[in-house]
């Protein structure tokens, strides 16, 4: 497994903070927390979340598969029609963010990801981020991946 803090697969501006807690409503409403401010909770994605976190506990490693399983998941729970789960093949408008072509490849380096400790998670979940390389959901995605990986980091008491 890469060292994700001595060896970064991709470097950026981009700083989140870590607001997992393990506690699973907490962690799906800070998940979907941007979205539902923008624009309401009409899709219960809080409870879409809670679900997916309840069906992945006890996975303590995520593979590319798990991921867009995940992103398609969450495009069929809501019904979102022309957005196809898979890689994104056209450039964001972050300044960090890598083209489209360079997608695939940086994020294959980053799977599969493991329960590791709370700064390796940040750190994966930074360069995931920055790489941002779904057609869409990165943000919630990335997220139940993390929650679900700091659940267990929490039971094993990895820090």
């Amino acid at each position: 497994m890469i060292d994700f803090i001595k060896n970064p697969v991709i470097t950026g501006a981009f700083s989140p903070k870590f607001y997992w807690t393990g506690k699973l409503h907490e962690d799906a409403e800070r998940i979907n927390r941007p979205h539902i401010k923008a624009e309401g909770e009409k899709e219960n994605r809080i409870q879409e979340t809670i679900n997916i976190i309840t069906d992945l506990q006890g996975v303590s490693e995520i593979t590319l598969t798990d991921m867009f399983n995940i992103q398609n998941r969450l495009l069929k729970a809501n019904n979102w029609k022309g957005v196809k789960a898979g890689f994104r093949f056209h450039n964001v408008g972050f300044s960090d963010t890598p083209q489209f072509v360079q997608v695939r490849q940086l994020t294959e380096q980053l799977f599969p990801v493991s329960v590791m400790n709370k700064a390796g998670l940040l750190e994966w979940y930074k360069q995931i981020q920055t790489i941002h390389p779904l057609s869409d959901l990165n943000g919630r995605t990335f997220g139940i991946i993390l929650a679900v990986l700091n659940e267990i980091r929490i039971a094993k008491k990895i820090d």
